[in-house]
């Protein structure tokens, strides 16, 4: 079905190695049976989004950059790793860093705040250049929804950071 749109070897070999670095990096002496403390949480939570978000990249280097998946979702997702790494986002921004055309981005983000789960910011110095972030009910409905995500391996193990 794609078989002209293979995966670059170097592109794949290089999310790859990406995706196993994070994992190393997160994983940590935690037992399953072990209660997580609010930083080991905020890193569960931040390790799932990042994973996600490069299991999303390399999916669609994998399959020719065929949009896979709800674009608002992505967004958020992106919204999430970017505040919890104390980073600021701008539409432009996320287009870059992400697998989504300006327009889509743009699209996202306008649909996720008439939802309420955006809010737009515009720049303190020049009102022109506007920051996108997550709203309060966004983010720690998200951040819950990926812990109990995390809470749910983790008693499994899978070699998660858990």
């Amino acid at each position: 079905m794609f078989d002209n749109d293979a995966c670059a070897p170097a592109a794949a070999r290089d999310l790859a190695g990406r995706l196993l670095a994070w994992a190393e990096q997160l994983a940590g002496d935690h037992g399953p049976a072990t209660k997580l403390v609010e930083d080991e949480r905020e890193d569960l939570v931040l390790g799932l989004a990042t994973i996600i978000k490069v299991i999303r990249l390399g999916r669609n280097v994998a399959y020719g950059g065929v949009n896979l998946g709800d674009p608002a979702w992505q967004v958020m997702l992106d919204l999430l790793v970017h505040e919890m790494e104390g980073r600021r986002a701008s539409i432009e921004g996320l287009a870059r860093s992400g697998s989504l055309a300006i327009a889509t981005v743009a699209e996202s983000v306008q649909t996720l705040e008439d939802l309420g789960l955006a809010v737009l910011t515009p720049e303190k110095f020049d009102g022109r250049f506007i920051w996108a972030g997550l709203s309060q009910r966004a983010r720690s409905t998200l951040f819950d929804l990926l812990l109990q995500a995390g809470e749910f391996v983790r008693p499994r193990g899978f070699g998660l950071p858990l």
